[in-house]
Parts: structure tokens; C-alpha cells; sequence
């Protein structure tokens, strides 16, 4: 589902409506739409088995169920390894595990990030501790599993290092007193004027260099994000390169953010996310120029032989039936593992 379905529109907001502000750890269940189905979710209702780990909410219940094993999500203390055996042990020993899922921080937080200048240096030392882990991984199902089980590796998002901070954005630009409520999480501002101030917060918000200014009815439909009402604002900000961030700082500082983030256009190559898959179900070798994220609920789903939720239709099989392998039997039943950095494994019950 995108964000406009959903309702989780940032990593922090504030909803006009509740009178209330979410935020990234928030385990208020007002945050989202009653529809939402994770896919362990819909794995648990329809008799099949989950293993989530370390993955958003997924301790939290949904349509009263829980998937058969879960644990608190985030954390660095645990080694991808370490998760890894985790998972494989549940195919091992659990009869019939459907879908196993691993989230796995590769260091992508603000407060993590701003521990290195460069985030270059540190996507590299980590690639080459993902690599080994990895390549771990395949082993292990090779020499264990016979290569029955579906990997799929993804993330959620890009990373770019910032550039350039524009601070203090609303005092600059704006008067204060003309605007009812704010948020920024870097990358974009969302800004409620007063009824009758949204023309003169606009002129004034234009006046900073380099960003676009939208309104709800001017917002990019591939942004997905003008129809919630009371979480979004009435004019949004967003940079039109990668590497600029908003600060609500007002000090004199010359400090500035030495580390990476994301949350700029989707469409910047440097916020495209990854997509790979290995497995029985899957063509060797075979490329896909774009791959939407909301599609893989459904590639997950016709994988494991489930019924998608009904109110599921963002995301479409047209796309991502292109990387089936023709060998593969339709009426077999697969099992899946995420692993978010993300990795998503699946395996073969025959």
C-alpha cells in the first residue's frame, strides 16, 4: 500500500484530527488505516507459517493475530550471521515454514550516519560485510537446503550524503505567526498555512532556492501523498536535488549534517532501492529495468499460493511475473524469507 492508503506518511508527523504525533517507534495503532495487512498477517489468517525478525510492528497484532514467531524490531546488537542462522534453523526445524523475514540495519539512521564524513566509505565497509554474510547465506541453503529456498534481498529506500543545509528554512522565508502547524524529517517540509495566509506563505516559500513548492492539488500523483487529509500539509517543500536537507535550527551555528539520509524525490537514482532474488521460482540472469515496491506484497502472495488482502491494490503481478521461471509449477506451495537491509527468503515444500 503507498503512504496515501496506509496513513504512516513520515517517519514523524502529527495528525490534526487524533491530536496526536507519531513518530518512528510509536506503537499507537491509530497511526494506520484499519486495512493494513502486513504479509505475515496475511500469511497467519490463512493458515500458513511466519517467522518475523526484527521487523517493523511486526510484534503488534493485526486482524487479531500474530505471526508464529516475531520479535522486537530494530536492533544492531544482533549480527546479520547471527539472524541469519536464526532463520535457516526455522525452515530446519519447524515443519512447513511458509515465510521468514530478517530486518537488518545497515547503519541507515541519521544518528548512526553522522558518525562518518563520508557515508561512501561507510556503505563500502559494510557492503563487504553484507557480501560475506551473503554469500554465507547461499552456501548454507546450497549445502543444506539443495537451493529450494527463494532469497529475496531488498531495502526500502536510497541513501545520499547531504550537501547542504537550509537553516533557519521558516524564519528566513516565512513569518511564523502566518502558519498553524510544521514538521520536517530533513529532506521535505509539509507547512499548514492559516486560512488566510496560503498565498503569502507560498510567495514566501518559493523565494528559497532550488526547492518546488506543491500544494495538495499540485502534488505529483507518483508521489502517492496528497490524500491524507489531517496528516499531510497544505503545501509541501522538497529539494530538487538530493543532498539538501531543511533545519528548523536557529542558532548561528555553522554546524553542519556530516553523514547521509534519504526522503528526496523517488525518482533521484540516488533513492532508488535494490531488488534481487534467487531461488527455484525465479529466471537465472534475467534483469528488470523497474520494480515498485508495493508489487512485491503480490509477488509474495502468488508465491505462497494466498489470497491477497482486497484492499491491496496498489500494487499489480504484471511486472514481476516476468522473473517467474517457466519451470517452476504454479500449484506448488513456496516459502519466503525477507531480509530487510531487507533479505526475503522463501522455500519449497514439495
Amino acid at each position: 500500500m503507498y503512504e496515501d492508503v496506509h496513513g504512516v506518511v513520515d517517519n514523524l508527523y502529527y495528525d490534526r484530527l487524533l491530536n496526536k504525533t507519531f513518530g518512528i517507534d510509536s506503537r499507537d495503532e491509530a497511526q494506520w488505516s484499519s486495512i493494513v495487512e502486513p504479509i505475515w498477517t496475511t500469511v497467519t489468517l490463512q493458515g500458513k507459517k511466519a517467522a518475523v525478525l526484527f521487523w517493523a510492528h511486526s510484534s503488534t497484532t493485526f486482524h487479531g493475530v500474530l505471526p508464529l514467531i516475531y520479535t522486537w524490531s530494530y536492533t544492531d546488537k544482533i549480527s546479520l550471521r547471527e539472524k541469519i542462522n536464526n532463520a535457516l534453523t526455522y525452515f530446519r526445524e519447524i515443519s512447513d515454514m511458509d515465510l521468514v523475514m530478517i530486518y537488518h540495519p545497515c547503519d541507515n539512521s541519521s544518528t548512526q550516519m553522522t558518525k562518518y564524513t563520508n557515508v561512501t566509505i561507510l556503505c563500502f565497509s559494510k557492503l563487504l560485510s553484507l557480501d560475506t554474510d551473503i554469500q554465507y547465506l547461499l552456501d548454507k541453503v546450497k549445502q543444506d537446503m539443495h537451493d529450494d529456498l527463494n532469497i529475496i534481498l531488498l531495502s526500502d529506500h536510497g541513501m545520499a550524503n547531504v550537501k547542504r543545509t537550509i537553516k533557519p528554512f521558516y524564519e528566513k522565508y516565512i513569518d511564523k505567526s502566518m502558519i498553524d502547524d510544521y514538521y520536517t524529517t530533513g529532506a521535505t517540509f509539509n507547512v499548514n498555512p492559516k486560512p488566510d495566509k496560503t498565498e503569502e506563505v507560498l510567495a514566501g516559500l518559493r523565494g528559497i532556492p532550488n526547492v518546488t513548492v506543491f500544494t495538495r492539488e499540485t502534488m505529483p500523483e507518483r508521489f502517492h501523498y496528497s490524500k491524507q487529509l489531517y496528516r499531510l500539509g497544505e503545501i509541501f517543500v522538497i529539494p530538487n536535488e538530493d543532498g539538501i536537507i531543511f533545519s528548523g535550527d536557529t542558532t548561528n551555528s555553522s554546524s553542519s549534517w556530516n553523514g547521509g539520509t534519504h526522503g528526496w524525490d523517488n525518482d533521484f537514482p540516488s533513492m532508488k532501492a535494490i531488488f534481487m532474488a534467487k531461488g527455484p521460482y525465479f529466471k537465472r540472469g534475467f534483469e528488470l529495468d523497474t520494480l515498485n515496491n508495493v508489487d512485491i506484497y503480490r509477488m509474495a502472495c502468488k508465491i505462497l499460493n494466498l489470497e491477497p488482502n482486497i484492499y491491496a491494490t496498489d500494487g499489480s503481478l504484471h511486472n514481476v511475473t516476468k522473473m517467474f521461471s517457466r519451470t517452476s509449477s504454479f500449484n506448488n506451495q513456496y516459502s519466503i524469507l525477507y531480509l530487510c537491509l531487507i533479505l526475503f527468503l522463501l522455500y519449497l515444500h514439495y
